[in-house]
């Protein structure tokens, strides 16, 4: 189970950092949702370690600031869906 959590957490932040790079609304949107899915499996790894519990809090930090980010774009890709479908 760690083992599918390390790669969760490697391919969701990398993937999700490339996804936000890239800067279509629609496309960092997805990124954002990968970050997510990193951080939550970083947040899993880290307590089922002896780190610090300051390093579980700054994965917290990165999942809050993840799901703003979402929130914050949430007009421009409903404006966009409804693009595709009219």
């Amino acid at each position: 189970m760690k083992r599918l959590a390390d790669i969760a957490a490697i391919v969701g932040n990398v993937v999700g950092a490339i996804f936000v790079a890239v800067g279509n609304v629609e496309v960092q949107v997805v990124g954002y949702l990968f970050f997510c899915m990193g951080c939550l499996a970083s947040i899993w790894l880290l307590r089922h370690s002896n780190a610090s519990k300051s390093l579980i809090f700054v994965g917290m930090y990165f999942f809050v600031v993840n799901i703003i980010g979402i929130v914050a774009r949430i007009p421009s890709v409903t404006t966009a869906i409804s693009k595709l479908f009219s």
